[in-house]
């Protein structure tokens, strides 16, 4: 094994200092690394595209149907939702409550042209 592939993988989670070198990170950026946030995101992005699906206005029968799981998944209070709302880190029931007011303005994450005053969340 080279020297590049045993740094990778024995650095336990962390980036190597001659990984880090060669990406371009300074050492304070790798002293931050922090193995569990990536996985963190990875599951609010499956949150977030359920709601991207929910507002989707296709009219392919895919899109529709793929549409009407995406809204039930965000509002039953099923087991598969807590459990990706917690490896998220997110608390379920605060997420079902913003999936409920997300849903009942369309999903629309931003106020109409004119009324910048006025945006909820």
């Amino acid at each position: 094994m080279n020297k590049d592939k045993s740094d990778r993988y024995s650095s336990g989670g962390v980036i190597s200092e001659s990984h880090a070198k060669s990406a371009g990170y300074t050492s304070s950026e790798t002293n931050d690394f922090d193995p569990v946030r990536g996985e963190k995101a990875l599951w609010q992005a499956v949150i977030t595209q359920a709601l991207m699906d929910a507002r989707c206005e296709s009219k392919k029968s895919e899109a529709r149907q793929q549409k009407q799981q995406a809204i039930r998944w965000l509002l039953k209070r099923s087991e598969d939702f807590f459990w990706v709302c917690n490896l998220a880190n997110l608390d379920p029931h605060y997420v079902l409550k913003k999936n409920r007011e997300a849903l009942s303005r369309n999903c629309k994450w931003r106020a109409e042209a004119g009324n910048a005053g006025t945006i909820t969340v």
